[in-house]
């Protein structure tokens, strides 16, 4: 007993030097996983240098996410238990707790939480929509994995199985920290490959430019050139017309030289997209660092209109570039609450996700990068649910995204067939709601010592409805004991009602079949402590 305490002490010691100090990047929070046994080489081969030097740039930015700050929430106790979603079953549940700045805390796991209630006149699993495999140079889709959230063992295969059923190409593996050891990281970061060479998945990876080390060193060029050339030639290595995809997270410029002191001293040839924050395409996509295309991240302070007028501004600038590639960043959601300088929510409310995901479906990135699959400080995961957490004040405990995951299937199989519009099978129709817990400008009780987040009076008090349907269906919203009834169109479609405090439902019929779903949880007048995260069912 005392080993296994030592070991989960050293576990969370580890966890309170993660996590870099930026104001708008991703917060990672240990997710849940299934024991394997990974049977690939776990001594693979250096990376060999290419019989020619790196390429020049060709002549022809998800959530996630913001910075976390070192101050977590006082009663902080990350997941002691995890559940999937129901259509990847766990053969084993890990108990792990995260710890709050004082102490440290492990909880007993608690019972299971129920999960959303659904009564369909059927039982079949939808199937999963077909999307085109891409080749050449894509469109591709990707997603964001905070490689300081380490699963249980090592054990990635749950990540992998979902990725790769939602119609994700890869993984854009984030190499970075607050006070990170770099050696553990390196650990890490073979495990990954390992795992994803054994499940047929593809990764990346993507500099988190503002990383530091143990000792509070900025990451340099050199390391950064060290991290991408680890498995530069591993099998798992995701590469664009036979180059290893390269990219990075960066609010401002870092101090190196990206083409004299990573890009030249890379082992094979590259496509390089590197990230920006930029909302001036012109400018961004006629820099001199070596570029291949730029990463577009999301902004958290302006309009749904604005950022639309962004994307336009990239996908012009993009156009004119003779080549280069642009990559757009999806989340389904952001919310942030350590302390008084990171508390914010994200000022395009509803509109962060089906809004979005419709634009870039009509704007047509060459990329898209899902921003991020395992943020759960931010509220920004479309990964595995974390359904089961005895922390009920921790804004991520309980509230289930999965739904978003759904969503993005059928988002990442039009993309790739070239579409603006989105075709919905008849065994594919589902509706979904999702929804706050809370009134956005209500404080928690006197348990709650911060502000109200920058950017609350922007978020409305609705239950949002998400329809994947092939024709018009009509939803009965119950919120609260309140009636509304909404028609969704054909396609992806979104709707809203005004919400009611209490108990969420929605019903439909699709094909002859009633269906109802049952929110887990009520919305209430007032919370512990102030929670601007959804949950969707």
């Amino acid at each position: 007993m005392l080993l296994q305490v030592l070991t989960v002490v050293s576990f969370l010691l580890s966890l309170t030097t993660a996590f870099p100090a930026r104001p708008w990047w991703p917060h990672p929070v240990t997710t849940i996983y299934q024991t394997v046994v990974v049977t690939a080489d776990p001594n693979p081969q250096p990376s060999a240098p290419p019989s020619n030097s790196p390429a020049p740039p060709a002549s022809s930015v998800v959530a996630t996410s913001q910075v976390p700050s070192p101050i977590a929430p006082s009663s902080v106790v990350v997941p002691s238990s995890y559940v999937y979603p129901s259509s990847v079953a766990a053969s084993s549940v890990s108990s792990e707790a995260t710890p709050s700045p004082s102490s440290y805390v492990t909880s007993a796991m608690s019972s299971a939480a129920p999960l959303p209630s659904s009564t369909k006149a059927s039982s079949a699993p939808p199937s999963e929509p077909s999307a085109p495999a891409p080749s050449g140079d894509g469109p591709y889709v990707f997603a964001h994995y905070m490689l300081i959230t380490r699963p249980p063992g090592g054990d990635y295969s749950k990540d992998m199985q979902l990725a790769k059923s939602a119609g994700i190409d890869a993984f854009a593996l984030n190499y970075g920290g607050w006070s990170t050891d770099w050696d553990q990281q390196d650990q890490y970061q073979k495990e990954f490959y390992q795992a994803a060479a054994a499940a047929g998945m593809k990764v990346f990876m993507s500099i988190d430019v503002t990383a530091t080390d143990t000792s509070g060193k900025v990451i340099d060029g050199p390391k950064a050139a060290s991290i991408i050339n680890n498995y530069i030639n591993h099998e798992a290595q995701f590469k664009v017309g036979g180059k290893a995809f390269v990219s990075s997270f960066q609010v401002d410029n870092p101090s190196w030289d990206w083409k004299n002191d990573v890009l030249s001293k890379l082992s094979a040839d590259y496509t390089f997209v590197p990230g920006t924050l930029s909302d001036a395409g012109d400018q961004v996509f006629t820099q001199d660092i070596g570029a291949d295309g730029y990463f577009t991240w999301l902004h958290p302070d302006v309009d749904a209109n604005q950022e639309f007028s962004t994307d336009k501004g990239m996908a012009g600038a993009r156009d004119q570039s003779s080549g280069k590639k642009w990559m757009a960043a999806l989340a389904p959601w952001f919310f942030k609450r350590f302390d008084g300088t990171f508390n914010w929510a994200h000022a395009q409310d509803d509109k962060v996700f089906v809004t979005r995901a419709k634009n870039l479906l009509e704007l047509k990135p060459d990329y898209i990068e899902l921003t991020t699959w395992n943020d759960w400080g931010e509220s920004s995961y479309f990964g595995p649910a974390d359904t089961e957490n005895t922390c009920d004040t921790c804004y991520w405990a309980k509230l289930d995204h999965s739904g978003f995951l759904t969503i993005v299937k059928h988002v990442a199989a039009a993309f790739k067939a070239g579409k603006s519009d989105i075709t919905v099978a008849d065994e594919d129709q589902e509706v979904f709601m999702y929804y706050r817990l809370q009134p956005s400008t209500e404080l928690g009780n006197s348990d709650d010592t911060l502000p109200l987040p920058k950017d609350a009076d922007k978020l409305s008090n609705n239950v949002f409805v998400v329809g994947l349907l092939n024709s018009p269906v009509t939803v009965t919203v119950s919120s609260g004991g309140t009636t509304h009834k909404i028609n969704l169109k054909a396609g992806l479609d979104q709707q809203k009602v005004p919400w009611t405090t209490g108990d969420q439902s929605i019903t439909y019929n699709i094909n002859g079949a009633d269906v109802t779903k049952k929110g887990p949880k009520p919305i209430e007048g007032q919370l512990p402590k102030y929670n601007g995260n959804v949950l969707i069912v």
